[in-house]
């Protein structure tokens, strides 16, 4: 048996990104930046996260940019060529758990 388990602690880099799919499921798309030091330079890695249905739902009615997040979930890393034929790749984190840390960040709404 396999297991596969990520967890990550990070700021929402953009605002939630929610649809339904042709077969009628919620799914919602948003960006975390999880920033590390190491020794004496800080580096940035992005995880493009992937919430569905339920969970799907509460992320797009609460997560705002800027917000403190730890998900957990699956990790994949999605690969692809540009426009220019230059390889691409991603970190795709399909949660399923997401807890909301500290409180939203304020807006220039608020």
């Amino acid at each position: 048996m396999s297991y596969q388990n990520t967890v990550i602690v990070g700021n929402v880099g953009r605002e939630v990104i929610s649809r339904v799919t042709s077969s009628g499921k919620e799914v919602a798309n948003f960006s975390v930046a999880v920033n590390e030091r190491i020794g004496d330079e800080e580096q940035t890695t992005w995880f493009q996260v992937t919430a569905w249905e339920k969970l799907a739902k509460i992320t797009a009615a609460h997560i705002v940019k800027g917000q403190l997040v730890l998900v957990e979930g699956r990790i994949t890393i999605e690969t692809w060529s540009d426009q220019n034929g230059t390889p691409q790749a991603a970190l795709r984190l399909t949660a399923h758990n997401i807890r909301f840390l500290g409180s939203k960040p304020e807006t220039e709404a608020d």
